[in-house]
């Protein structure tokens, strides 16, 4: 009993003896490394997805060449007549349709830039027009050929306007518009073009009516007596030759008619 006793003491008195280590002699812990957020993924934009163009430095719509001369000199005694039938009191873009005849005739050679089926075809028969025009002797009369074009984000219409002066015997004008899917390279019908802008055919006819109800002089601001500008009921958005888009309203040129049966145009923005 007595060992078992001093044996218990000797253990105490050991454990006694060991000492707990000062501050000093404690192992550093190693710093704490801020670990930087991790950065929260934005949603990217999704990609737009056009036709492919013919030249992607350019324009959906480009000029390539203009071919401007001086109305020949037989026709000087007509300068301040042919000045006078420039059309000013519309806004530019009817200003633009329903003038016929100009001092300077402009022949623009220009490429709807758009790689599809559609786009080449028109882009051929543009390039025909600007031959022949340019080929026809100056005798036979005055040519202008010209375009505009318009676009957003989802159609491209295309605006050109042929035309053809003869001194002594009139004039002779062709407007020519298409509408352009940019999505797809193709030509859109005026119901697929509605389509875009969620109209169908009956909205349409309303906003139109509407346009002229509110509005019983609208032929009175032309320097022409016009003997037909007004709305009929009856037609349909297949009849309307002349449908296009600027930025995002729908747009409607409406055909008027003098006494002499020429033909002038109004613009409604329907959208």
């Amino acid at each position: 009993m007595k060992k078992i006793l001093i044996s218990f003491l000797l253990i105490a008195m050991t454990a006694g003896c060991v000492q707990t280590p000062s501050e000093t002699d404690k192992p550093e812990e190693p710093p704490v490394v801020e670990q930087p957020e991790k950065p929260v993924d934005l949603e990217k934009p999704e990609e737009i997805k056009y036709v492919k163009k013919i030249d992607e430095t350019k324009d959906w719509v480009y000029i390539n060449d203009i071919h401007t001369s001086d109305m020949d000199f037989a026709y000087l005694d007509m300068k301040q007549t042919i000045i006078d039938s420039e059309f000013t009191s519309g806004n530019e873009l009817e200003n633009w349709f329903n003038t016929i005849v100009t001092y300077t005739p402009e022949i623009q050679d220009f490429t709807i830039n758009m790689d599809s089926i559609d786009a080449e075809n028109i882009n051929r028969w543009i390039q025909e027009q600007v031959r022949s025009k340019l080929a026809d002797p100056k005798s036979r009369g005055e040519h202008v050929f010209k375009v505009k074009a318009f676009e957003n984000e989802e159609i491209l219409s295309v605006l050109i306007r042929s035309c053809l002066f003869l001194p002594g015997s009139g004039w002779t004008s062709d407007t020519y518009i298409y509408n352009f899917d940019l999505f797809s390279g193709k030509t859109l019908t005026n119901e697929e073009l509605l389509e875009k802008v969620l109209l169908d055919n009956l909205q349409v006819k309303e906003l139109l009516k509407r346009t002229f109800d509110e509005n019983d002089e609208i032929a009175c601001d032309y320097p022409v007596n016009l003997t037909s500008c007004y709305y009929w009921q009856d037609f349909d958005v297949n009849d309307i030759n002349y449908i296009f888009m600027v930025d995002n309203q729908l747009n409607i040129l409406w055909s008027c008619s003098d006494e002499q049966g020429h033909e002038y145009y109004k613009q409604f923005s329907i959208k």
